[in-house]
Formats: C-alpha cells, structure tokens, sequence
C-alpha cells in the first residue's frame, strides 16, 4: 500500500501506508534534534479509521531548491548531527522490524549486536568478491532514505521527513543506501552520489588526544538488574556529581560532593559512563571536559511504581543488560534526553521509552529529578514549581530577597533568616553558579550560549515569574 498526504486546514495528513514505528521514529527524532540544524515535523495525532492509518502532523510550506554546494552543505552539516547520536546495539530508532531498502522485507531479521549485523551483510555479499567490516565505526542515528523527497527547505530551516527506515548503524549504512541503484531521475541520482560523497569526507567530530578506555561491566549491575538492590557502596558506581570532579568546571568553584544529598537516594553513575578515555599521561581536564559522555540512558528500580534508586549507564551497559532488564521485575531501562529547546516536552518523568513497558509513568522523588536534569544539562522547566524546586535545591534565591536574607550577585544565599547558606535547602556552602554554567554552557553544550534559556536566566541571576512557564 503506497500512502499520499492531504493538506487540510494547515495540517498535513499522510494515509495508507503508515506504520506505528514511523510515527514512533519521528517523534524520537523530533525530541532529540537541534532545530538550529534540521528541523522534523511535529507529530499532532496518529489513529486508524476503517482500516486506514493516518498521521497528523505539522504542514511544512516547503519552498523549491537546487543541490548547489551551499545546500549539500547544509543537508551533509544535518546528517552529520544525526550521526552524533549513538548507541550500543543496531536496529530500528525505537525498537520494531528491520525496514529499509538494505534489509528484506518478505522476511523480517532480527539482529541485536554489531558482529551479528556485520556477519548478515557478508552473508548477503556472499558470492561476490565484497567483503565487509564496520572496524570502528560508532552505531549512530540514520534517517535510512534520504532522497530529495524526504529533504525540505524552508526560508528558516532545513526538514528532514518520513522516518519509518530511522535506526542505529555504522554511517556506511547510510552512504550505502544513498548509492543504490534507483529508477529515478538523473538529478536525483546524482544529488544521491554527491551527498554520499560529502558525507565520507565528514570526520568525526571529536579525536581523542588520548587512548578510550575498554568497556567493562560490573558484577554488580547485574545482580542490581535482577534483584534491585545496588550493595552498599558498591564499586560500580559513583555519586553523578563526583564524576565531574576531575573537568575544569570544578576549578575553584564548588564542592561538586555538596551537590548531592550524601544519602542512598542520590542520582548515581556507573564507573563505565564516567570513564571515557585513558589521562594517566597527560592527566588534562580540558581533555575530560571534551568527552563527557551524554545522558542517554537511565536505570532505576522500582517498587511499587516508585522509583527508589536511579542510575546513568552507558550504551555499552544498556546492550549488554537488556536481555536481563527485559525479563525483570524490579528494574527499568528509561531513554533520556535532556531538553535544551523550549517546543519540546521534557523527558525527566522517565515515561517516553521504557523497557519492559510499564503501564504508568514511575513516581519520582523531585531531588532526584533535579539531580538528573543538572547533571544532563537541562535548560528548560516544566512548570514553575519546578524552578521553584531547581533554586531550593542549589541555594538560589527565588524572588525579591526577603528582609534579613543576605543574596550574592549571582543570586545564591549567603544567609537566610535562620542564618543558613543557602537556604533550607541544599547542603551547599559556595556559590554552584559559576560551576553550573561551564557545565550547562561548556561541557553540555560544547560552548554553545545558553543564556536565551530559562537555566541561563536562572544562572545570569535573572528573576523569573510565574507567567514565564505558562503558554
């Protein structure tokens, strides 16, 4: 069934052939994605009537364009976004079948590790001379068809549509798909080839002035994943903040152990997602500062739909437990991103993708959520209770200092009128301010300016009010 799109009263309306894991794909995309660079359209509503699926979504009055060298510039600097999303094991963006142009259709796969994706595609060149290998290559997000179909312009933006082929694999892939032998026309055949070739000349991003670390799982995870008891100070994990205590954020600016509570309840993380690469020669903070791995995925148990523990783990630590978290009661494996644009929802209530599936969102301690929307780097609140909470918890003052507070220019409380630094709150006798901007602004944000954002309002000492996070 092929499927065609309606434009009705500004919505555009795709039927026909629709599946749930494009809407899925798109939705995650649309969450993830810097809009400054590529921009996806927002999905309103996906439902079936008389047994035809639709998809509502935002209408994008694309305008005509030529693949001159500034647009494959521009379309090659989007891919290039995408492929700085990574993760431990191949396969579609959010779970579901193999779809694509490079996977068979009339008999679905199911590949769940990298060697088991590379032997496939040998397979399937077997009987040629072509042989295969991903070496080193990250799995990273791919949009898996983009032809100039699927590629929109606008005079504020670049869009990329259709996004039921997404998923995880080494950029080849999509360099491969580019380069298929098509019956269209020879424009577009030949933007294909010239797109494909823009993005084998893309380096990566970042080099490592040092030596990556090797993976490694703890014990303790394992028996955290089956049981939901993390033992007492177990060597497998540290205090999220403690992480951080070796980055140039921390230069004479705070205490990052006050930052948590000091209890059993803190945000943890484990020692594989703190530790990227090998500094014993070097022993550079800046070179910390540059690979702070990302917050992407989040472990809690759970007992009675409450979450009592919470942990940050790597890729590599999601692939190698999810068979086990798949099966278990009392854990849960929560994809996270950190919401760094005002239009998108946030992902802190943990309630977007969860393996196994729990019929309601978890219930979250707040100090546990403000933990891990610092930590991530998050730049919007939901609510204003939320700041409230926010500036509760670092010592920030909220509105005008009442009588008998003394508040610093940054807005942190030097004395309450019990006397207390920082308020009643925190456990803080200095100042986060300065440390929370280089980790928002520098680390975070690979010093991109965050003081348009409500956190950098907050850290610039800026009130906010109520009407602020309303509308």
């Amino acid at each position: 069934m092929t499927s065609r799109v309606v434009i009705q009263d500004g919505v555009a309306i795709k039927n026909g052939r629709v599946t749930r894991q494009e809407v899925e794909n798109q939705r995650r995309a649309y969450q993830i994605l810097d809009t400054n660079i590529v921009r996806v359209p927002l999905i309103y509503r996906y439902f079936t009537s008389e047994g035809t699926d639709y998809l509502a979504m935002e209408y994008v009055a694309a305008q005509e364009w030529r693949a001159d060298d500034d647009t494959l510039g521009a379309i090659t600097e989007a891919v290039r976004h995408l492929h700085t999303f990574t993760r431990a094991w191949p396969g579609p963006a959010c779970g579901g079948e193999y779809a694509g142009t490079l996977w068979p259709q009339d008999d679905p796969i199911s590949i769940s590790t990298r060697d088991a994706l590379e032997d496939y595609v040998n397979s399937r060149l077997a009987g040629t001379r072509n042989k295969i290998s991903f070496g080193d290559l990250s799995l990273v997000l791919t949009h898996g068809d983009l032809s100039p179909q699927n590629i929109l312009f606008t005079a504020e933006a670049i869009w990329f549509i259709d996004w039921e082929f997404s998923g995880y694999f080494p950029r080849t892939t999509e360099i491969a798909v580019l380069r298929q032998d098509r019956a269209d026309s020879n424009d577009d055949h030949l933007f294909r080839q010239r797109l494909a070739d823009r993005i084998l000349q893309v380096t990566p991003l970042k080099v490592a002035p040092a030596q990556p670390l090797p993976h490694s799982l703890h014990a303790d995870l394992r028996w955290f994943v089956a049981t939901g008891v993390l033992p007492p100070a177990s060597p497998a994990c540290q205090p999220a903040f403690v992480a951080l205590n070796d980055t140039i954020a921390t230069r004479g600016t705070v205490d990052v152990a006050e930052l948590s509570e000091g209890s059993e309840n803190d945000l943890l993380v484990t020692m594989d997602f703190a530790r990227t690469i090998d500094t014993s020669k070097s022993g550079s903070s800046a070179e910390l500062d540059s690979f702070q791995r990302p917050v992407q995925w989040i472990l809690t148990a759970l007992h009675r739909g409450t979450v009592t523990k919470m942990l940050v783990i790597s890729p590599y630590e999601a692939q190698e437990l999810y068979t086990g978290i798949q099966a278990s009661t009392r854990v849960a494996l929560h994809l996270y991103t950190p919401r760094c644009n005002n239009v998108f929802r946030s992902l802190d209530r943990l309630d977007f993708y969860t393996v196994p599936h729990q019929p309601a969102p978890p219930t979250i301690h707040p100090r546990l959520v403000a933990q891990l929307n610092l930590f991530a780097g998050q730049l919007y609140f939901n609510n204003y209770e939320d700041f409230k909470y926010m500036c509760s918890y670092v010592g920030l003052a909220v509105e005008v200092v009442p009588h008998g507070w003394e508040v610093a220019a940054d807005g942190f409380i030097l004395s309450d009128d019990q006397g207390k630094v920082g308020g009643a709150g925190p456990r803080l006798t200095r100042s986060p301010v300065k440390f929370l901007q280089t980790l928002m602004g520098t680390i975070r944000r690979d010093g991109e300016g965050i003081s348009k954002t409500q956190m950098g309002a907050l850290l610039e000492g800026r009130l906010l009010q109520k009407e602020d996070f309303e509308g």
